[in-house]
């Protein structure tokens, strides 16, 4: 069997890569260019949040934000109730009083991205001071928590109401906290 004589490439202007070798470069090709694009679209979508403020139903104005609620006295125990909740009714063990009129019964809570926007579909947490509440920011990035329940035991002059935000976003999730005192007057 007669072998044939090597080709040089140099030589032969008709020689190309193909084959394996041209499918494999296109694959690696088409792979980077599509990572770029699906990290890209990711990074530059993903909201992260920044902020939160609180502020009163009643009020309702964005820019002005509560950093304390107060707690007024109303059993013989010591304990003291915010007027904004549900609470027991010291006179009939068996009822509870609803919140007196003018005061809120709700905190508003706005979560805000880096750029100052709000964010919708971040859930917020308020716990402590005997309260408990869960909400979801709407598309104005505001959310009601409850204030029902909130107290100061007997020997507490104040309390901090910890408020936790999350956002699960597609790259993993974002958290920010903030929190309120309960004060006696």
């Amino acid at each position: 069997m007669d072998s044939l004589p090597p080709r040089n490439i140099k030589d032969n202007e008709d020689a190309q890569i193909m084959g394996i070798p041209l499918y494999i470069l296109l694959i690696v090709i088409i792979a980077a260019i599509s990572l770029a694009a699906i990290l890209g679209f990711m990074v530059t979508t993903e909201p992260k949040i920044d902020d939160l403020r609180i502020h009163s139903v009643a009020h309702g104005d964005a820019n002005e934000t509560y950093d304390r609620i107060i707690a007024e006295e109303i059993y013989e125990d010591g304990r003291a109730y915010y007027m904004g909740s549900e609470r027991p009714d010291p006179d009939d063990e068996s009822n509870t009083l609803r919140p007196e009129r003018g005061y809120d019964e709700f905190l508003v809570v706005t979560a805000y991205d880096e750029d100052g926007s709000p964010m919708a579909g971040v859930d917020i947490e308020a716990t402590g001071a005997g309260v408990s509440s869960v909400a979801t920011t709407n598309a104005s990035g505001m959310a009601e928590l409850s204030l029902d329940g909130c107290r100061l035991l007997q020997n507490e002059n104040h309390a901090q109401i910890e408020l936790s935000a999350t956002y699960e976003g597609l790259i993993g999730t974002e958290s920010v906290s903030s929190s309120i005192w309960v004060e006696r007057p």
